[in-house]
C-alpha cells in the first residue's frame, strides 16, 4: 500500500479508521467492520490491509457478493497473492460457484497456500 494513497484521507485517519475496524471485528460487529473496511477500500483500491480485511470479513458474515468484490479487489492489486485467491475461493462457495471455487483454490495451491493445497489434495 505505500506510495499510493488517496488524497482523501492523511496516513493518520487512515490508521485510525484500521484502529476502529480491527477494534469492531476483535468485538464482534462484524457489520461495523464491514462499513469501515468497505470505506477504507473505496477510498484507497491499493489498500490490500483493507481489501484483504474487507473480503474475509464478507466471507465470515455469509455475503459472498461482497466478499468476492472486495477479494477480487485485492486480487487485482496482489495477483500473486495466494491468500488473495483462496478468500477469493472461499467467496465463491459462498455464492455456490463451485466448479469456478475450486479453480480458484487449485490457483491458490499453486501460489503456495498451505491451506489451499491441503484443500486440493482432499477433493482428489
Amino acid at each position: 500500500t505505500r506510495g499510493r494513497r488517496s488524497s482523501m484521507i492523511d496516513d493518520h485517519q487512515r490508521f485510525e479508521l484500521r484502529a476502529l475496524a480491527r477494534g469492531a471485528i476483535h468485538a464482534g460487529r462484524l457489520d461495523t467492520a464491514q462499513v469501515l473496511l468497505d470505506g477504507l477500500t473505496a477510498l484507497d483500491p491499493h489498500d490490500t490491509w483493507s481489501a484483504r480485511r474487507a473480503a474475509e470479513v464478507a466471507c465470515s458474515r455469509g455475503d459472498g457478493e461482497r466478499a468476492l468484490l472486495a477479494a477480487e479487489a485485492w486480487l487485482n492489486v496482489a495477483p500473486r497473492d495466494a491468500a488473495a485467491a483462496r478468500t477469493s475461493a472461499r467467496a465463491l462457495f459462498l455464492l455456490a460457484r463451485h466448479d469456478e471455487a475450486c479453480l480458484r483454490m487449485a490457483h491458490a495451491a499453486r501460489l503456495g497456500d498451505p491451506l489451499a493445497a491441503t484443500w486440493v489434495r482432499c477433493k482428489r
